[in-house]
């Protein structure tokens, strides 16, 4: 393994790591929200989380991929 794939490797567990302690906020907050507009901007947050959830699975997939994977993404 290079030191650039161990760099890449690295910063996916980072922001896999930030992404469930916010999923984990997430859930917590949704389980306390009692007001309309609380729970509808709770709602909205976790729905962002989870679209960057499939952004980085996506992009680290295809970065690990090397370049095939980029080309096919884009």
């Amino acid at each position: 393994m290079t030191e650039a794939q161990a760099d890449l490797i690295r910063l996916l567990a980072w922001l896999g790591g930030f992404l469930l302690l916010a999923s984990a906020i997430g859930f917590v907050l949704s389980r306390r929200a009692t007001t309309g507009d609380a729970a509808g901007a709770i709602e909205n947050l976790n729905a962002r989380i989870k679209a960057w959830w499939v952004m980085v699975l996506a992009i680290g997939l295809a970065l690990l991929w090397g370049l095939t994977g980029v080309v096919l993404m884009f």
